[in-house]
């Protein structure tokens, strides 16, 4: 996977190579990695992912999907090893300062 690019750290200002040595250390929860789909281009996101690591981070998760629903927004809930995701796939893109609120 040479040449994917992720953010630029404050530190030294330069990109960092998401390397398939990464991606398996990710996987096998050596390390964890945070990667944000965010058009460079216009700074906005086609999709927004919550990750909760805690214990009975499912049932928050769930509760929130259902306040969500109730405002009209679906999301899809998924399993991880230490928790969960809710994902919700955006119907446009929207600006990622305001997928972060």
């Amino acid at each position: 996977m040479p040449g994917i690019t992720t953010t630029v750290p404050k530190k030294t200002g330069q990109g960092l190579s998401l390397t398939l040595d990464t991606i398996r250390r990710h996987l096998e929860g050596e390390i964890t990695i945070g990667l944000y789909a965010i058009n460079p281009a216009t700074q906005c996101s086609n999709w927004v992912a919550i990750d909760a690591d805690y214990e009975d981070s499912l049932t928050d998760l769930l509760k929130l999907s259902f306040y969500l629903r109730q405002d009209g927004v679906e999301s899809a809930l998924e399993k991880s090893h230490r928790g969960g995701h809710l994902w919700i796939f955006l119907a446009e893109p929207l600006p990622a300062r305001d997928c972060r609120i």
